[in-house]
């Protein structure tokens, strides 16, 4: 009876086990939009985005890994004609799920981009990017986004409707960018 008590826990385990084991390697899997290596040296360069906020908005999130150095960057589009350079030093405020809040701040000015639709609205396209810590892509990776704040203009904008979905992908792609 113990004999096969114990065969019986075996073969639960070795069950478990086979259907345990390809989720946990699928859900390691990276997928980068691009990932490169430098044909001239030993870098490489990997980048991810992400759709973040309402998908009315049509913001994206981006992680960024070339020589080494780290970078976020993220599209903002608003309706209608905005002149206002993104300055240099103006900050993108990402608050984590943990509590933590980065302040990430962009070290040149980004001038807008202009897109008519069909429909004939303009839409300005700001692309901020920022250089950032590997400690920043290494908390991204710990902890979810659950705000982000920006200025756009005079505007002050919290970005609405911000998803679990969203942002467990932007936690996953940070922690492929530390591998």
């Amino acid at each position: 009876m113990i004999a096969s008590c114990t065969t019986f826990k075996k073969s639960v385990f070795a069950a478990l086990l086979a259907l345990i084991l390809p989720m946990a390697v699928q859900a390691q899997k990276c997928k980068f939009d691009e990932d490169k290596k430098d044909p001239f040296g030993s870098g490489n360069h990997r980048l991810v985005t992400h759709k973040i906020g309402p998908p009315s908005w049509n913001w994206n999130f981006s992680l960024e890994q070339n020589d080494g150095k780290f970078y976020i960057s993220m599209r903002m589009l608003r309706a209608g004609k905005m002149d206002e350079v993104y300055p240099a030093g103006r900050k993108v405020m990402l608050k984590l799920e943990n509590g933590t809040i980065m302040e990430l701040s962009s070290s040149q000015d980004f001038l807008p981009a202009f897109v008519v639709s069909n429909d004939g609205i303009i839409w300005t396209n700001y692309i901020p990017k920022f250089e950032v810590s590997q400690q920043v892509v290494t908390d991204l990776s710990a902890s979810r986004i659950t705000d982000v704040k920006v200025t756009l203009g005079t505007e002050n904008i919290l970005l609405p409707k911000i998803t679990e979905k969203q942002t467990e992908k932007i936690k996953e792609s940070a922690g492929c960018l530390l591998k």
